[in-house]
C-alpha cells in the first residue's frame, strides 16, 4: 500500500475477505471485480460495477488508487456439458491480487492488475491428470494434483477505460489485455490458470436515480482468447447488479454474472482424447467453454477520503463444462 503519496487513494485489506478500491474522484463505494479466466474458478470472478461521478479536471486531487484483495475459492467436482455434476475432487484456492488504477486526465483511466495464487487439488485424486500417462510426453508439465499447494503469479492484466456521462448514466467502455507472467503449467485441477493470452472489450453502464439511494448497473464484455489446437475458445460475459446506500459511506448490492463461451464440449473431449492420453486431453483445460451464472452479494464502506473496505460472497448457481464453484469470498 502507498503512504505519503498525495495523488493516490489507498485500499486496505480487511481480515480474510476482500476490499474494493477507494474512490478516485468523488466516486461512490461499491466497485466490483472483473472476470479473469483460469483452469479453475477465476480470480476476479464477479463484477458488480460502480456508480461513479467525475469532477472537472481542475478539481481532481487524487488520480490513482492502489488495491490489495484476498480471495478464497472452493470447488467440489465438475459439471458436464449438460450440467450434470460428476467427480469428487476438491480444489482450494487462496489468492492475493494487486491492483493499480490511474486517471489520465478527466476521463481516461489506466488499470494494472496481477494475482498471486496458491492452489491445491485434494480428495478423489484425478489420476488422469498425471502427465506421465500422456502419449506425447511434456517434461514442462509436473504432477499438480498431488494434494499439495502450488503457488505462483498468474496473468498480468493491462487495461484502459473511458468514463462518460449521458442523461444520468455513467458509461465506461474498456479494453483489457491479459498476459501470462511466465510459462506456468496448465495441466491439472491445481493449475494456476490456462496460460493463454487474451483481449477483452466491453462496457459498463450504471445509474443512481436523482434523490434516490438505489443504484443499478449492467455490463457486457467479449474476450478474444488465444486459440488452442486451432479451436476458438472466445467468451462473452454479462453483468447485472443493483444496490442501496444505507448511508453516504455504506452500501450493499446483489449481482449476477453470466458467462458463455465457445470451445469443445466435455463429451467430445472424452470421446476424442483416446483414453485420456492424447494431446487434446493435455490441452483440455484450455478448451472448455466454462459457461455459468454466478450470483452473490457485496457490501462496501468508505472509511475516509483515502480508504475503503468491502466484502463479497458468491457461488455458482448454474454451469456447464466447468468446475462446480461452491463458494468464493473476497
Amino acid at each position: 500500500m502507498a503512504t505519503g503519496c498525495p495523488w493516490l487513494s489507498r485500499t486496505v485489506l480487511l481480515t480474510t475477505m476482500a476490499l474494493m478500491y477507494s474512490p478516485l474522484v468523488a466516486s461512490n463505494p461499491g466497485e466490483g471485480m472483473s472476470e479473469s479466466e483460469s483452469a479453475a474458478p477465476a480470480i476476479r470472478t464477479f463484477e458488480p460495477p460502480a456508480i461513479r461521478t467525475f469532477e472537472p479536471p481542475a478539481t481532481v486531487r487524487k488520480r490513482g488508487r492502489i488495491g490489495v484483495t484476498y480471495q478464497n475459492l472452493s470447488t467440489v467436482g465438475a459439471l458436464s456439458d449438460t450440467g450434470v455434476l460428476f467427480g469428487t475432487h476438491e480444489t482450494d484456492t487462496h489468492a492475493v491480487r494487486l491492483d493499480l488504477d490511474y486517471m489520465i486526465g478527466a476521463r481516461w483511466e489506466a488499470h494494472v492488475s496481477v494475482p498471486f495464487i496458491r492452489k491445491r487439488s485434494r480428495e478423489g485424486a484425478f489420476i488422469f491428470h498425471d502427465p506421465r500417462r500422456l502419449t506425447v510426453q511434456h517434461p514442462e508439465a509436473p504432477l499438480l494434483d498431488d494434494g499439495n499447494f502450488h503457488s505462483g503469479w498468474q496473468d498480468l492484466s493491462l487495461g484502459l477505460s473511458y468514463h462518460a456521462q449521458w442523461r444520468g448514466f455513467a458509461i465506461s467502455p474498456r479494453i483489457t489485455a491479459s498476459i501470462p507472467t511466465h510459462e506456468y503449467p496448465h495441466f491439472g485441477n491445481a493449475a494456476l490458470g490456462q496460460n493463454l493470452w487474451s483481449l477483452s472489450v466491453g462496457f459498463d453502464v450504471s445509474r443512481q436515480p436523482e434523490f434516490s439511494n438505489f443504484f443499478y448497473a449492467f455490463g457486457y464484455s467479449y474476450r478474444f482468447v488465444e486459440k488452442t489446437l486451432g479451436f476458438n475458445v472466445n467468451r462473452q460475459q454479462f453483468r447485472l447488479s443493483g444496490g442501496y446506500y444505507f448511508t453516504p459511506r455504506f452500501s450493499a448490492s446483489l449481482f449476477l454474472d453470466s458467462s458463455k463461451g465457445r470451445g469443445v464440449k466435455g463429451r467430445d473431449i472424452g470421446r476424442l482424447s483416446r483414453g485420456f492420453t492424447s494431446e487434446l486431453w493435455y490441452q483440455h483445460d484450455r478448451l472448455d467453454s466454462r459457461e455459468g451464472i454466478i450470483g452473490g452479494a457485496s457490501c462496501a464502506y468508505q472509511v475516509n477520503d483515502d480508504y475503503s473496505v468491502s466484502l463479497t460472497a458468491a457461488k455458482l448457481l448454474r454451469g456447464r463444462d466447468r468446475q462446480d464453484l461452491r463458494h468464493a469470498y473476497e
